[in-house]
C-alpha cells in the first residue's frame, strides 16, 4: 500500500505556490513523476508489477497554518527546487509572487491559512 500527492490535478500541498508562479508568468516544471501519480497510472504500475486485487482511494487532507508566514515557511524549504526558483527571482518579482500566492490561499478571519490537498492511495496483494 502507499500514497502519492495528486500532482496531475495540482492538489499537492504546494499547489498555491505553483498557481501563484503561473499568475506572475512563471512556468514551474512538473514535479518528477507527475504523470505516474494519478490513479490510473498507479493501478497500471501495480498490476504490471504482478500485484493482485489492486484498489485505490482518494485521501483529502486539510492543510492548516497559523498565518501566511507560517504557510510560506513550510512551503519553501531550502531543499526544494521551487524554493531555488523563488530565490533566483528579482526582489520585485518575488514580492509579486508573494502577493499572488497570498491572494490565492484561503485565509480565515483570524489569519489562519487553511486549504485542502489530495493524495492518491493504492493497495494491493502479493499473489500466493
Amino acid at each position: 500500500a502507499g500514497y502519492v500527492w495528486d500532482f496531475p490535478a495540482e492538489r499537492s500541498p504546494s499547489w498555491p505556490i505553483r498557481q501563484g508562479m503561473r499568475r506572475i508568468g512563471l512556468d514551474p516544471a512538473p514535479v518528477p513523476g507527475t504523470a505516474a501519480s494519478g490513479l490510473v497510472p498507479l493501478v497500471g504500475a501495480f498490476r504490471a508489477a504482478g500485484f493482485e486485487r489492486v484498489s485505490t482511494t482518494v485521501i483529502d487532507v486539510g492543510e492548516s497554518y497559523a498565518d501566511f508566514a507560517d504557510f510560506w515557511d513550510a512551503q519553501t524549504p531550502s531543499f526544494s527546487p521551487t524554493t531555488a526558483i523563488i530565490a533566483a527571482l528579482a526582489p520585485a518579482d518575488r514580492a509579486r509572487l508573494v502577493d499572488a500566492v497570498r491572494a490565492i490561499v484561503p485565509t480565515r478571519p483570524d489569519g489562519r491559512v487553511a486549504y485542502s490537498a489530495r493524495a492518491n492511495g493504492i493497495q494491493a496483494l502479493v499473489p500466493d
